[in-house]
């Protein structure tokens, strides 16, 4: 399981904003560390960001995460880089409107001085129900 504290002091100020979760084992999750040579955060509406976008989302994000799982997690971890898939679902909550998510997730990291590093992220929307 790739595990690393977050090395961007800006985001670490910010760690509150992510959860704190844990796989079966109780082993941490990392957080939102990125690497210098981070490619891109896709989300599940095709949105494409940047480092910069990324961490400026992290920081100003407005609603807070009620709670947040990573369901169906798995890590395949191939020499220094790891690729990893789950579910992605959570409750937050803004000005009394309470948003559900639930879409599938795909990370790849990669082990640079000790730690491990997001290198790029992408989301998809889920199938509905059959």
């Amino acid at each position: 399981m790739p595990q690393g504290e977050l090395s961007c002091p800006r985001l670490a100020k910010r760690r509150n904003r992510w959860p704190s979760v844990s796989d079966t084992s109780t082993k941490p999750l990392p957080g939102p560390a990125t690497s210098s040579c981070f490619c891109g955060y896709s989300h599940s509406d095709a949105r494409l960001e940047d480092k910069t976008k990324f961490i400026d989302g992290v920081m100003t994000r407005k609603a807070p995460f009620k709670s947040l799982e990573w369901p169906e997690l798995t890590v395949q971890v191939v020499g220094n880089n790891a690729v990893v898939r789950h579910l992605w679902v959570s409750e937050s909550e803004l000005d009394g409107k309470v948003t559900n998510t639930k879409i599938g997730v795909m990370q790849v990291w990669q082990k640079q001085d000790g730690g491990w590093k997001l290198l790029a992220r992408a989301s998809w929307r889920l199938p509905p129900p059959a």
